[in-house]
């Protein structure tokens, strides 16, 4: 199972997918700017989503700069709270072992 999950400034969806071709479910919901509780609600969707599996692979898109190398997050210009800090402000570790983390608008561009 493949997850993609874009957190907008206002508004954040997670979708599954088993061929990254066709969307199974998507859950949609407003961005929480507390970041444990978007940590957690994020998650949770996750979780739901996979029926509690572990999934394959998780691609995280933030309206802001990342840093990959680090794993920071530089500039979040509508979530300030998380700039600075690491990936793991917002997404469980348990779900970086196989992800990728980038700018919403350059996932956009890739489709």
């Amino acid at each position: 199972m493949y997850i993609s999950v874009d957190m907008g400034g206002t508004k954040t969806r997670i979708a599954s997918s088993e061929d990254l071709c066709t969307l199974l479910k998507v859950k949609r919901f407003y961005t929480n700017k507390n970041p444990v509780t978007q940590k957690e609600i994020i998650s949770s969707g996750i979780r739901e989503l996979t029926s509690e599996k572990e999934p394959s692979f998780v691609c995280f898109g933030v309206p802001g700069i990342v840093d990959r190398q680090t794993g920071n997050f530089v500039v979040v210009p509508n979530y300030r709270d998380v700039s600075g800090k690491p990936f793991t402000t917002l997404l469980d570790e348990r779900f970086l072992t196989n992800s990728f983390v980038e700018n919403d608008a350059t996932l956009g561009a890739i489709g």
